[in-house]
């Protein structure tokens, strides 16, 4: 299976002197490595680490691209990302 990361709240860790969460530092791996699957072999892909908000058109394609070149050597993709833009997307994935 291929995970494709992309950003969104999932991703994002709390800047104690900002006081805000960001997404400047992925902590998908750690959640990855407390995980017991046997049998299943997860390929990472960290496209980008964005708030959904944040992205444009460029990165939409991006993902999508990234999904089909995924989805012809893997048995499953799983895309972690934002909600805010989830649509727009999914719209550029066919």
């Amino acid at each position: 299976m291929a995970l494709i990361s992309t950003g969104g709240t999932i991703e994002k860790t709390y800047d104690e002197l900002a006081g805000v969460l960001d997404n400047s530092l992925s902590v998908l791996d750690v959640m990855l490595g407390s995980l017991q699957l046997e049998g299943v072999e997860i390929v990472r892909v960290p496209l980008m680490n964005k708030d959904s908000l944040e992205m444009g058109e460029a990165d939409h394609v991006l993902i999508a691209e990234t999904c089909a070149s995924m989805a012809a050597g893997h048995d499953g993709v799983v895309v972690v990302h934002g909600t805010d833009r989830l649509a727009s997307t999914g719209d550029c994935i066919h």
